[in-house]
């Protein structure tokens, strides 16, 4: 079951995949629960999540153009930062005492639109 694990580069590629992929799931129900916690409305928090999750998606084929322009370490590079720059800015944001609702949903999609695709063939880890 693990041996394929043992092939040449499995584990270069594996790896960052799969802490990417704990951080996008982890990040998800970080905006819920953060949300629902600042606004104390579970709607909004699912807004949020629902922007986050459509942007995800409709930025896919945009995302992957990306990579094949520019390359993977950049690419992944400038939308992790992206992501980044979003969970910041929502973390700030939910600290603050009589935010508009509609932020929380904006800062949502922009986490969703620059999630890096990390795919079987994409990451930091070196294959072409």
């Amino acid at each position: 079951m693990f041996a394929v694990l043992l092939l040449p580069g499995a584990l270069r590629a594996f790896l960052p995949a799969l802490l990417g992929r704990s951080a996008l799931a982890m990040g998800g129900l970080a905006l819920l629960l953060a949300v629902q916690e600042s606004t104390g409305s579970f709607a909004q928090a699912g807004f949020a999540s629902a922007a986050f999750g459509l942007a995800n998606v409709v930025a896919a084929p945009w995302r992957a153009r990306i990579v094949d322009r520019f390359g993977q370490r950049t690419a992944l590079t400038a939308l992790a930062v992206g992501q980044a720059a979003g969970f910041a800015a929502l973390a700030l944001l939910v600290d603050v005492d009589g935010a508009p609702d509609a932020w929380f949903p904006a800062l949502g999609a922009v986490v969703g639109l620059t999630a890096p695709p990390l795919g079987p063939r994409c990451g930091w880890s070196g294959l072409p």
